[in-house]
C-alpha cells in the first residue's frame, strides 16, 4: 500500500540522492557518471531490478540485455573480443561468416556487472551508447547446437531463401494454421520457412547464432500437422501442445495470426490497387477480399518470430527493442544477400525522441542500407492518437506551465513520461513535481536527479534530467518514473494514484517547445484487466473538435499531433496510417490514427526533426460502424476484425512483397 497522505505539521517532501547500482556498480548519485547513460537503468537500479522487470519473479538477475551502439570502425566482433567474459553478444552480429554485410555498428548483448564498470575505462572508447532491456533472471549456458547452420535452407539453396520473402516479427503466431500453407495441388506443405518462438519450446533447439528461444523447421511444423491429422481433418490445438505452446494459442483472436493472414494469407487486396490513379491518393486500396489470391504475398515463403511473452506482456516496450533487432537479424540470417525481404512489424511504443534518433531505428535505418535497398520495414503510426499521451507548447522566458498527468488506481505496472525540448534550452529549464495529496518535492534543474521514497525507503517516483541521453542523440530527455498504483505482491513499492502535476519554469533567456510523451500501458489483446494507460488532464483539450479549427492563439497542452509510434520515425522505415474506406473526406481517418495534413502544421514544434505524420495509408475499418478489418482468427475456419494501424500496415508490406506501387505521403 501507498504511504498516507501528509498530516498538518508533516515534514515537505525532499528528493533522496538516485543509489550505486547493486547490479552495476555505477554511482548514479554522480552527474558525471549519469550524462549519456539510459534514465530507464537507472530507475530499473533505484526501483531495483527484480521490481522493475515483470518476468524476474523477485530474483536477482545474472545478466541485463542491452542494445548497443558501437563507435565507427568498431564491430561487434572487436567489442566482444575486447570485453571477453562480461559481455556476451550472439554470434548472429560476430561471426565474420554470418549472412550480414559487414559495417553493422549496432548489436545486442548480455551483460554482465563487470561490463558496466569496463564501459567506463577502457571498454568506453569502443561505444557510443546502450540501452536496457528486461532483466535475464537464469543464467544463459553455452549455445544449443541447432539444426542447421547459417543460412542452410531446406527451402531454397544452401546461401539462404532466395526471391521475395515475408518476415513477421509479432506475439501469438498460429503457425498450424491452414492458411499459411501451399495449395494442395502444390504438395499442401507450410510457407512458414522458419519459425522462431524467442520462448524457449521442450525438446527444441535455439537459432544458429542466437542463444536463447526455439527454432521450429517447414519440415517440423508438416510432421507435426501430419501426425495430428484424423480423418482427413487437422487437430492444431495438438499441433500447439506437441511444442509446448497451448496455452499461448488458445485464444480465439492472435494478434499475430491476423496480421499474418492480411500480409500474406491466400487472399488479395481490391482488384483497383492494380490501377491507382491520383484521387485515390488518401486512399491507395481497399481491405482485403475473400477471393482466391495469385500473388507473390500469397506464395512467398514467410520466416516468422514470436516475441517472448515477458516482451509481449511488457505493453511499455521495456525489452522490446533488443527482441526486435535480434528478430531481424534472424529473419536475415534465413535468407540469401539478394533475396528481397518485406518485414512487417506491428509493434510499437509512444516514448521517445520521434526523431529516428532511439537506438533501435538507427539500427533498423542502417540494416536497410546495407541490405542495398532489398530490405523494406513496415510499421504502423499506433493507435493512441486520442488517447490524450502527448502534450506540447512552446515556454517563453519567465514563463511556466504545469503537465497534469493523471495515474488511475488498480494499475500493477510502473508508468514512464519523458519530456523532450532542445538541448540548449535545457539549461534554462527548472521541473517541479506535486504528488498527488502529498505536497511539493524541490525543483530539480538539468544534470540533476532524484528518488522519491516513503518512510520506509521503498522508492515511489524518481525525477532524472539528463542534458544528453541514450536515449535520443539530438535533444535532452527528463524521464519521470512512477512505481505502480497497485500490487498483490508483497514488498512491491505502490505510489499515490491521483493527479501528478509536472511545472516547468523557464528561467533562461530563450523560448522553446518541449514534447512531452506517456509511455504505452494498456491491456493485452485478449486479455481483462491489468495494466491501465495513464493520460493528461487538460481543460482546454478538445476530444469532439479537431486542433487544427482552434485559433492559433489557444494552445492547449494536450495534442494529438505528434501521437506516433516511437519506433515508426526513422528515415528509411514505411510508417502506415489507418482510414476508414467507406466514409466522406471529412471522416475517413481512423480516429486513433495520426492523419495527413498535420492539424498543427502551423504551431511552433520542438524541432523539425520530429514525425508526426505517416508516410503511407491503409484502410484499418471498413467503415465509423463497422471497425476493424477481417481476417483469420486463431483456428482455421474462424474469421475476426482486428481495430487498429496492426491492421493497415501488413496490406503495405503485402503491396512491398508485390511490387505495386503505392503513395508515399
Amino acid at each position: 500500500m501507498a504511504p498516507p497522505p501528509s498530516s498538518t505539521g508533516a515534514q515537505p517532501l525532499a528528493w533522496s540522492d538516485l543509489p550505486q547500482g547493486v547490479f552495476t556498480g555505477l554511482d548514479w548519485a554522480d552527474p558525471a557518471v549519469r550524462e549519456g547513460q539510459d534514465p530507464y537503468l537507472m530507475w530499473a537500479e533505484t526501483v531495483g531490478l527484480c521490481t522493475h522487470s515483470p518476468s524476474a519473479h523477485g530474483r536477482m538477475p545474472h545478466r541485463l540485455s542491452l542494445l548497443i551502439e558501437l563507435a565507427p570502425g568498431c564491430s561487434a566482433a572487436q567489442l566482444q573480443t575486447a570485453a571477453g567474459a562480461c559481455l556476451r553478444i550472439p554470434e548472429l552480429y560476430t561471426r565474420s561468416d554470418g549472412p550480414m554485410p559487414a559495417g553493422l555498428r549496432f548489436c545486442t548483448a548480455e551483460a554482465s556487472p563487470a561490463f558496466f564498470q569496463r564501459s567506463q575505462t577502457d571498454l568506453k572508447p569502443l561505444l557510443v551508447r546502450y540501452e536496457l532491456a528486461l532483466a535475464r533472471t537464469t543464467p544463459s549456458g553455452p549455445a544449443a547446437t541447432p539444426r542447421r547452420a547459417f543460412c542452410d535452407s531446406e527451402a531454397s539453396s544452401p546461401s539462404g531463401l532466395r526471391g521475395k520473402v515475408l518476415g513477421l516479427i509479432d506475439g501469438g503466431l498460429a503457425f498450424a494454421h491452414p492458411r499459411f500453407r501451399h495449395p494442395e495441388a502444390q504438395g499442401g506443405g507450410t510457407r512458414i520457412a522458419y519459425f522462431w518462438s524467442q520462448d524457449a519450446l521442450p525438446g527444441q533447439s535455439a537459432p544458429p547464432g542466437l542463444h536463447y528461444g526455439s527454432e521450429i523447421t517447414a519440415a517440423e511444423i508438416d510432421t507435426a500437422v501430419q501426425a495430428s491429422r484424423q480423418h482427413g481433418q487437422d487437430d492444431e490445438a495438438q499441433v500447439y501442445r506437441q511444442f509446448g505452446m497451448g496455452l499461448d494459442l488458445d485464444k480465439r483472436i492472435n494478434h499475430g495470426t491476423h496480421v499474418l493472414d492480411i500480409a500474406a494469407g491466400p487472399r488479395t487486396v481490391s482488384a483497383s490497387v492494380a490501377g491507382l490513379s491520383p484521387r485515390l491518393d488518401w486512399e491507395p486500396l481497399a481491405p482485403p477480399s475473400w477471393q482466391a489470391a495469385d500473388d507473390e504475398a500469397s506464395r512467398c515463403p514467410v520466416v516468422a518470430v514470436q516475441l517472448d511473452k515477458a516482451t509481449v506482456q511488457d505493453t511499455s516496450g521495456g525489452s522490446m527493442r533488443v527482441h526486435l533487432l535480434d528478430g531481424l537479424m534472424y529473419i536475415l540470417s534465413c535468407c540469401d544477400a539478394q533475396a528481397e525481404v518485406v518485414v512487417n512489424l506491428s509493434w510499437g511504443t509512444l516514448a521517445g525522441p520521434h526523431d529516428g534518433s532511439s537506438l533501435l531505428e538507427r539500427a533498423m535505418d542502417q540494416l536497410i542500407t546495407l541490405w542495398a535497398g532489398s530490405l523494406t520495414l513496415v510499421l504502423p503510426t499506433s493507435n493512441a492518437y486520442q488517447g490524450r499521451t502527448h502534450a506540447s507548447a512552446p515556454v517563453q522566458p519567465g514563463q511556466s506551465l504545469t503537465l497534469k498527468w493523471r495515474s488511475p488506481p488498480g494499475d500493477p505496472t510502473q508508468n514512464f513520461l519523458e519530456l523532450w525540448l532542445p538541448a540548449a534550452a535545457a539549461p534554462g529549464l527548472t521541473l517541479s513535481l506535486k504528488v498527488p495529496g502529498r505536497g511539493e518535492l524541490p525543483p530539480l534543474q538539468v544534470e540533476q536527479a532524484g528518488a522519491w521514497q516513503s518512510a520506509d525507503g521503498q522508492t515511489l517516483a524518481s525525477l532524472v534530467f539528463l542534458k544528453h541521453s541514450a536515449l535520443g542523440e539530438f535533444d535532452s530527455c527528463a524521464l519521470l518514473a512512477l512505481s505502480p498504483t497497485f500490487s498483490l505482491w508483497a514488498g512491491v513499492p505502490t505510489a499515490p494514484s491521483g493527479l501528478w502535476e509536472l511545472t516547468l519554469h523557464n528561467t533562461g533567456a530563450q523560448a522553446f517547445t518541449f514534447d512531452a510523451y506517456i509511455e504505452r500501458d494498456d491491456v493485452l489483446l485478449g486479455r481483462r484487466g491489468g495494466p491501465s494507460q495513464s493520460r493528461f488532464d487538460d481543460p482546454d483539450y478538445a476530444p469532439d473538435q479537431l486542433l487544427d479549427t482552434l485559433p492559433l492563439q489557444v494552445h492547449p497542452l494536450v495534442r494529438r499531433s505528434g501521437t506516433f509510434n516511437s519506433i515508426a520515425t526513422g528515415e528509411h522505415v514505411i510508417s502506415v496510417g489507418g482510414t476508414r474506406l467507406q466514409a466522406d473526406p471529412q471522416h475517413r481517418w481512423a480516429p486513433y490514427s495520426a492523419p495527413v495534413d498535420d492539424p498543427d502544421r502551423l504551431r511552433p514544434a520542438r524541432s523539425a526533426r520530429v514525425v508526426k505524420t505517416p508516410r503511407t495509408l491503409a484502410p484499418s475499418d471498413e467503415n465509423p460502424v463497422l471497425q476493424g478489418i477481417r481476417a483469420a482468427g486463431t483456428r482455421g475456419g474462424a474469421t475476426v476484425r482486428l481495430v487498429g494501424t496492426s491492421a493497415a500496415a501488413p496490406q503495405i508490406a503485402r503491396l512491398a512483397l508485390n511490387r505495386v506501387r503505392h503513395k508515399l505521403v
